[in-house]
C-alpha cells in the first residue's frame, strides 16, 4: 500500500487542482493577466512589453516582476496560447511538484514514512496552498524552490541546494528577505563555504 500512496495522492491532486481551472476562482487576477503577457511578449519579441530585452525582472506597468513565472510561461503560451491556461497551469505545475518534494524532504529529516505521508497529505489539502495551486500567485514557485532546496541541503548536495535557494529569491520578492536568512542558519553546516 505504501507504494501506491504518493501516486494516488498525486492523481488525486491532479485532479482538484486543474478541475476546471477556467473558472474557479471566478476571472483572471492581475497579476495572472499580467504574467500570461509579459510571457506573450517574450515569446513573440524576446522583450517585456516596455521593450527591455529578455530582463532579469520585467518591467510591469505597476511594478518590476520576479522572472520564474513569466520565464516558465514562455513555453506554455508558446504551446496554449495567450489564455488563462497557462498562467494558472503554473501555478499547479509548481504546486504539484512541491507534494512529492515535502513528501521527500519529510521522510529525510523524520527517517518515518508516515509522518512523510501525513506531511503530503496536509500540503495536498491545505486550503490555502490548495488555492495557491489554482490562480498564479508567485508563492507555490517560491514553496517549491525552497522546499527543494532544503532536501537537497540535507541530501548533502550543497551547489544544487544553493541554486534552488537562488531560484526561489527569483520567483517571489518576500523570498528576498528570508531565504538569505534560510541560508544563514544552515551555512554553518556547508563544508565547502
Amino acid at each position: 500500500m505504501n507504494r501506491l500512496f504518493l501516486p494516488l495522492l498525486l492523481v488525486f491532486s491532479i485532479f482538484i487542482r486543474l478541475y476546471d481551472l477556467k473558472n474557479l476562482p471566478n476571472g483572471l487576477y492581475w497579476d495572472e493577466q499580467d504574467t500570461t503577457y509579459q510571457a506573450y511578449s517574450l515569446l513573440t519579441t524576446g522583450r517585456d512589453y516596455h521593450g527591455n530585452f529578455l530582463p532579469l525582472f520585467p518591467h510591469s506597468f505597476a511594478d518590476y516582476r520576479t522572472p520564474v513565472n513569466i520565464y516558465f510561461n514562455v513555453p506554455l503560451v508558446k504551446f496554449f496560447g495567450l489564455s488563462y491556461l497557462p498562467s494558472r497551469l503554473t501555478a499547479s505545475i509548481f504546486g504539484l511538484l512541491t507534494i512529492p518534494i515535502i513528501y521527500l524532504l519529510i521522510k529525510k529529516l523524520m527517517k518515518n514514512d508516515g509522518n512523510a505521508q501525513m506531511a503530503a497529505i496536509f500540503i495536498s489539502f491545505s486550503p490555502w496552498h490548495f488555492l495557491f495551486s489554482r490562480y498564479n500567485g508567485e508563492i507555490t514557485a517560491m514553496l517549491f524552490f525552497i522546499f527543494t532546496g532544503l532536501l537537497l541541503y540535507f541530501r548533502k548536495k550543497p551547489i544544487y541546494s544553493i541554486l534552488f535557494f537562488v531560484l526561489s529569491v527569483a520567483s517571489y520578492s518576500p523570498a528576498k528577505f528570508f531565504t538569505p536568512l534560510l541560508f544563514l542558519f544552515l551555512r554553518p553546516k556547508f563544508k565547502h563555504f
